[in-house]
């Protein structure tokens, strides 16, 4: 599934949208991590469509679902 995210900056989602897959059974409020190393985010929507990131899909980077 692809979800769009906010980092998160003093546990507050700031700042623009950003588009990642995810394999993790996430929803909405979620906080996720960038993989490898990126940061922290929360995610604010889930099923994006993938004729919306068709042309950069393939470039996209994981998050993974923080515990």
């Amino acid at each position: 599934m692809f979800v769009k995210t906010r980092f998160l900056k003093n546990d507050t989602a700031v700042g623009k949208e950003y588009t990642y897959k995810c394999n993790d059974d996430a929803k909405v409020g979620d906080v996720v991590k960038a993989q490898p190393d990126g940061g922290m985010a929360v995610i604010t929507e889930i099923n994006v469509p993938e004729k919306e990131i068709y042309s950069y899909k393939d470039k996209l980077k994981e998050v993974r679902k923080v515990d």
